[in-house]
């Protein structure tokens, strides 16, 4: 976002009031989008980890276990890519589920098997900073003919919200 600096000081306090509680809540903001990066209804949701990567793809593993779903397997892309002779920071995907809750949506709009089981990446920038990504069920619901609400489409991105966040240990 760009805003408009303004060289002028203003004149009273009322006036600086507002400008400092403008100024805060613009670090807020500023600061809570360093930490969540999506937007309701966007499909790619990612939390910045507060630990590095080996220990929030521990605590990712914990979390789904914790919540008793079934860990399908992980994928180590920059093992992969080693593997090539290419290079990649690290990159790890998590494939998990529960058929319990799966199974009726894919009884509802077939292809949402696309998207399932869930998957959870935890990646690591050229910085260092360490993030976890997933895809949200609800913002994608569109696209398999599914109403926001179906099923468990609501408990399922509230799930994968508290599983990024644990994982990155902001909950």
């Amino acid at each position: 976002m760009r805003y408009a600096v303004s060289n002028r000081t203003p004149r009273n306090a009322a006036t600086r009031a507002r400008w400092l509680a403008f100024a805060v809540a613009t670090l807020a903001l500023a600061l809570l989008a360093s930490t969540v990066h999506a937007q309701d209804g966007e499909a790619v949701r990612t939390v910045e980890s507060t630990h590095d990567f080996d220990a929030t793809t521990s605590r990712l593993e914990t979390a789904i276990e914790e919540q008793g779903l079934t860990l399908v397997t992980t994928i180590d892309h920059a093992a992969n890519a080693a593997n090539a002779d290419l290079a990649l920071a690290p990159t790890t995907l998590f494939v998990f589920g529960n058929p319990q809750v799966g199974t009726p949506l894919m009884q509802s709009a077939r292809t949402i098997a696309l998207d399932l089981p869930q998957k959870m990446l935890v990646w690591e920038d050229a910085a260092g900073d360490v993030f976890v990504s997933y895809r949200d069920p609800v913002a994608l619901a569109a696209d398999h003919g599914l109403a926001s609400d179906a099923g468990a489409l609501p408990n399922v991105a509230n799930l994968l919200g508290r599983l990024a966040r644990s994982a990155a240990g902001i909950e």
